[in-house]
């Protein structure tokens, strides 16, 4: 049986390595649309990239994390998050529609 530092080990490995096949795939991906867009395709491109970006950085406002150190009123932060979260995805959803 493997102790906790090996196995800590390993999965970082396995995350690093997922992170990097993503990485690889988005330059492939990169590479492949710079050369079948024209240069102002490209750009609206890489704007919706940076837009996107930025919605997903503020996807969940750290509501989870926060939620998991919470000790007192739990059964009430956990109503905040879950209709918090819910209303953050419809407007998600709204603009990635319009």
């Amino acid at each position: 049986m493997d102790s906790l530092k090996v196995k800590t080990a390993k999965n970082i490995g396995i995350v690093y390595g997922a992170n990097m096949i993503s990485m690889l795939f988005g330059l492939v991906t990169i590479t492949i649309l710079a050369r079948l867009l024209t240069p102002e395709d490209y750009g609206l491109v890489a704007l919706s990239g940076i837009i996107l970006a930025i919605v997903l950085l503020f996807q969940d406002l750290g509501l989870g994390a926060a939620l998991v150190q919470r000790q007192k009123d739990i059964d009430e932060a956990t109503n905040v998050v879950f209709y918090s979260t819910i209303l953050i995805k419809f407007i998600r959803s709204y603009v990635d529609f319009h």
